[in-house]
């Protein structure tokens, strides 16, 4: 254990935990957007079933050529991997939110912004919460994959360094490595759900 490793392992968790802020943040606020509104909903379903699958390395070479080889091309490299199903998921739970309660709730006088807080996103909370679960390994694979076969820094770049100079043993000590970050990142992410 060398500190480049360290030094690999917070860049390739650095991009993963960058992109996945920016894609909640971003999968969050869209999809209240759409989901409050049944002609947003409808209107965008079609569009975010589309994006959802593409998978971030389609548009690598693009993002290379803008960013480089840098932190930057992978955290958006994330965002992208993970922005769309976020959005999905949180505007399905908006819209889900159960129409008796919002009816009851201004019956009782509160106001659209205090709908939306107190009636709304607990509802949607659940949604939200399986959709970061789902996103978290999503980021750490595409964060590696920025490397592998982007040249980003990280573990994807030092494995893909491993593999060229035929180090076996480099070689599988970090797929070892990458596959107890993956435990813990789902394990975080997991407990994050309940």
């Amino acid at each position: 254990v060398t500190p480049d490793l360290w030094s690999a392992v917070a860049s390739t968790l650095g991009m993963a935990l960058g992109g996945l802020l920016l894609a909640a943040t971003a999968g969050v606020l869209v999809g209240i957007m759409i989901g409050v509104s049944p002609i947003a909903m409808h209107a965008t379903r079609i569009p975010l079933e589309f994006l959802k699958p593409i998978p971030p390395i389609v548009i690598l070479p693009v993002v290379v050529l803008i960013w480089g080889p840098t932190a930057g091309m992978g955290v958006f490299l994330v965002f992208f991997g993970c922005v769309f199903a976020i959005a999905m998921q949180t505007s399905a739970g908006v819209f889900d939110t159960d129409p008796v309660a919002i009816a009851t709730s201004r019956s009782y006088g509160m106001g659209r912004a205090e709908i939306l807080r107190s009636v709304i996103l607990p509802s949607a909370l659940p949604y939200i919460g399986t959709a970061l679960r789902v996103a978290a390994p999503t980021a750490l694979i595409v964060a590696v994959v920025a490397g592998l076969l982007g040249g980003g820094p990280g573990l994807g770049q030092r494995l893909l360094l491993a593999q060229l100079s035929g180090d076996q043993t480099r070689l599988f000590a970090h797929v070892l490595i990458l596959g107890a970050l993956g435990l813990i990142v789902a394990g975080i992410s997991e407990w994050g759900e309940r």
